[in-house]
């Protein structure tokens, strides 16, 4: 990959580049429908094992109680109107908003598409209740504005107290994906509805479960503050107000923003726009979900590498075991067919006395005895006179031997259809060979990554 140029739009360009080229070792072609037999998530589960593809997109799930400006930030970031806006409770859902083809913003996506979508987030129908599907929805824009191609947002409905009831387990969904998501934006708007009890809550719980380094905070609205001095007591405010709720209190930072042009207040308000920094957030969390994704993609390649190598090692000692159970077995049986052969020579020793004189004057039973009896001699000699119970016990010790001998083969059989065949030692081959490729891809990409911006930087100084 090669790239020219340190503009803004060459960066989103080089980074979604990048995140797609990640995407596509763990899936294949991006366009086919299931994963290609030798991507990462193909091998994974030819493997028995769980590797889901990390996310190419940063997820920026927004909180905040109603008319806190969420769904208007949405709109202002896609530079789109994808959401409704106002002081009424428009936003009763959860709503995903992302780029995508023109093909794709005929209508939005349902429940049921959302979620097969999103598959990071299934789950969240045990999770969120019997409701919460019908609750889902994604909203699709075309919009390259900013970042917007590589940011992926989720809007929450705006929360109020009362006697507001929702028909999904609130709480637990937000948890869900908050858990999902890479940042969360918790806007407060600045007519004192910041001490929302419902947000506030929603801000303790999802800081208890340890998410306190995702949350961002900020004070929404701010154009309509005539000035710094009243910006600093509501920010004073604000930050009395959520400092209990709060994991960390230290370093906690809560920039005024406002949309520009948005509001009529925008131009002759005197408070400085911190909007800045939030796009500045954002824009940091996609270089980290570059680094974090080619990172992963290094670490499942080789993960399935082991597993792959571990799986041909643990075969070679089954067949091992399978050739020593084998040969014990075919042992045991050649030994069981000695015993019926010895009590037969005996048995043809012991009756020629009973014979009649016309058949053992035969010629050939004379030449057969002349055979047998330099073998069956000794054994006649050696058995007793109660022959029966000799060979009673010769009967039982001969299919003791052959049941053990055939425990042993049956035994090497299950072994051997535990094992691994010629083909899928074969595959395993290949996918090791796809492994080490992919690998080798990761860290081009991550060299190509770094040289981007050592060129942008001497580009720069120029």
């Amino acid at each position: 990959m090669s790239f020219a140029g340190s503009s803004e739009n060459d960066s989103v360009r080089h980074h979604e580049k990048i995140l797609r080229s990640t995407h596509e070792l763990y899936v294949g072609d991006e366009d086919s429908v299931d994963p290609s037999p030798y991507s990462l998530e193909g091998m994974a589960k030819t493997m028995g094992m769980t590797v889901l593809h990390p996310l190419r997109k940063v997820t920026v799930m927004l909180i905040g109680n109603h008319s806190a400006g969420k769904s208007s930030f949405v709109n202002w970031y896609t530079d789109d109107v994808v959401q409704k806006a106002g002081m009424a409770v428009e936003t009763q859902g959860f709503t995903f908003v992302v780029q995508g083809k023109r093909e794709m913003i005929k209508a939005p996506l349902k429940g049921e598409s959302t979620i097969e979508m999103f598959p990071h987030i299934k789950g969240i129908e045990e999770i969120g209740g019997d409701r919460i599907v019908e609750h889902l929805q994604t909203r699709v824009s075309t919009k390259r504005s900013k970042s917007f191609p590589l940011v992926q947002f989720i809007d929450t409905p705006g929360m109020v107290d009362g006697g507001v009831t929702y028909p999904f387990n609130l709480e637990a969904t937000m948890l869900h994906l908050a858990d999902y998501a890479d940042l969360i934006f918790c806007f407060f708007d600045t007519h004192g509805t910041c001490t929302v009890k419902r947000t506030m809550d929603t801000v303790k719980l999802l800081n208890d479960n340890k998410l306190s380094f995702k949350m961002k905070y900020f004070l929404s609205k701010a154009d309509s503050i005539s000035n710094q001095t009243d910006l600093t007591k509501i920010t004073t405010q604000m930050a009395c107000s959520i400092k209990d709720f709060v994991d960390n209190t230290h370093g906690l930072e809560i920039p005024a923003i406002f949309l520009p042009g948005v509001h009529r207040d925008s131009e002759h308000t005197e408070v400085e726009n911190q909007i800045g920094s939030l796009t500045d957030t954002i824009d940091a969390e996609i270089q980290s979900k570059v680094q974090s994704n080619l990172k992963r993609a290094a670490q499942d390649c080789k993960k399935i590498d082991l597993k792959i190598e571990a799986d041909m090692l643990a075969d070679l000692e089954l067949k091992r075991a399978m050739k020593a159970q084998q040969d014990m077995g075919n042992m045991l049986r050649m030994v069981a067919w000695v015993i019926p052969s010895v009590t037969f020579l005996d048995f043809l020793q012991w009756i020629e006395s009973a014979l009649p004189e016309a058949v053992r004057g035969s010629e050939w039973v004379k030449a057969s005895y002349a055979f047998v009896q330099p073998a069956a001699k000794p054994i006649s000699d050696a058995m007793p006179e109660a022959r029966w119970k000799v060979y009673c016990v010769l009967i039982c010790a001969f299919l003791l031997v052959v049941s053990l001998a055939k425990f042993m083969l049956g035994k090497a059989g299950a072994m051997k259809r535990k094992s691994l065949s010629v083909q899928q030692l074969d595959e395993r081959t290949k996918f090791r060979l796809s492994c080490e490729s992919r690998l080798q891809k990761c860290k081009q990409y991550q060299k190509d990554y770094l040289d981007y911006f050592k060129g942008s930087e001497f580009g720069d100084d120029e």
